[in-house]
């Protein structure tokens, strides 16, 4: 598994937040991995001074943009674009699932090479 994250720049920053305040937010976490798409923004509404859920929303946040522009824009390219958007789909879903592997773990790494919308502050 450590070398997935290594190859894909996935840093480990659980250290960077409080160690109560993941274990305390976990199960909601996951919830909302799992349900990005309507609940990107669910873990900064609720929490609202955690920074832990604000970058977690800020990479659900990143992670749906993802899917919508993989969908209604690659998607929609003639000829390739169909094949690209079905491999392009396949690495978002495995990233979404390496999500939901870490915060049942209460870990929290970054986004592939860093990559991050920091729309909740």
């Amino acid at each position: 598994m450590d070398t997935i994250y290594t190859t894909l720049q996935m840093n480990d920053i659980t250290d960077q937040y409080d160690p109560a305040e993941i274990e305390e937010q976990k199960a909601l976490s996951i919830i909302c991995i799992i349900l990005f798409v309507v609940l990107f923004f669910l873990p900064a509404t609720s929490y609202k001074t955690s920074a832990y859920a604000k970058n977690l929303s800020n990479q659900l946040l990143t992670i749906f943009l993802a899917f919508f522009v993989n969908s209604f824009i690659i998607g929609r390219i003639p000829f390739l674009g169909g094949f690209i958007s079905s491999i392009i789909s396949i690495v978002l879903l495995a990233l979404v699932v390496l999500k939901v592997i870490d915060a049942a773990k209460g870990k929290l790494r970054e986004l592939p090479f860093g990559f991050s919308i920091p729309a909740f502050k």
